[in-house]
């Protein structure tokens, strides 16, 4: 018998796996599996499920209620990161709750009332705003209680080099004798900038196509009427 949890054991396993030998300048470097999994070297990489676990995993699962689910216990299986997920998918869940019961009734009061543009509509659109902010700023505070709890805190700071990460190695300012890796700044411009460019695409192309319901629907309308007409533009 062993002190580890199966998932501490397989993270070590992974790290071994993974990790870049020591001792030498610059240090030499060990299995790169992401990498070869996106050059197409390996299909997968992966442990095999523990069918026992999962059958407990899965009757305490449907012993909970909808409300909420046993975080722990995917977090003990799984790992931190798909524990969180699950902690996302709840807290974001319960959430959807609030606009959906205002939501409906609004949307079968505009259906009976004919009628698109209703004065409530721009309030109910502004508490969306409203309710998108309180659930991100409230999902932080829950993120960090739930990391405090599974010891989460400085999960960063000791989390592994990506083997995969391609950097440049320099002498040591210091002793001159070591090395250390950085990434190349005109690479990180050249990346920046493509985000930038790619992001102002995206939102001229969004404006573009928000200005053409516009246009379609201010175009049609004298032949079919105000209400058809946006309801044909959306």
């Amino acid at each position: 018998k062993h002190p580890f949890r199966d998932l501490v054991r397989l993270k070590l396993n992974a790290m071994r796996l993974e990790s870049r030998l020591t001792g030498e300048s610059p240090p030499r470097e060990n299995l790169k599996i992401q990498r070869y999994i996106g050059r197409g070297w390996l299909l997968g990489c992966f442990p095999l499920h523990n069918l026992r676990e999962i059958k407990r995993l899965e009757v305490i699962w449907q012993k909970f209620p909808w409300v909420s689910q046993p975080l722990n216990e995917v977090k003990e299986y799984f790992g931190e990161k798909i524990g969180l997920y699950f902690a996302f998918v709840e807290h974001y869940t319960m959430f959807l709750l609030m606009p959906a019961v205002v939501g409906i009734p609004l949307q079968v009061a505009v259906l009976v009332l004919n009628d698109y543009s209703a004065p409530f509509l721009p309030l109910f659109s502004f508490s969306l705003g409203v309710w998108a902010v309180c659930m991100l700023q409230l999902w932080k505070r829950f993120e960090k209680t739930v990391a405090f709890e599974w010891g989460m805190t400085e999960f960063k700071d000791g989390e592994q080099e990506r083997p995969d990460f391609k950097a440049n190695y320099q002498d040591s300012y210091i002793d001159g004798s070591s090395y250390f890796r950085y990434f190349d700044t005109r690479k990180q411009w050249s990346y920046f900038s493509q985000s930038i460019l790619v992001v102002a695409l995206l939102n001229v192309l969004v404006l573009g196509i928000i200005a053409s319901i516009y246009v379609m629907r201010f175009s049609i309308r004298d032949s079919v009427g105000d209400e058809s007409s946006q309801y044909m533009a959306s």
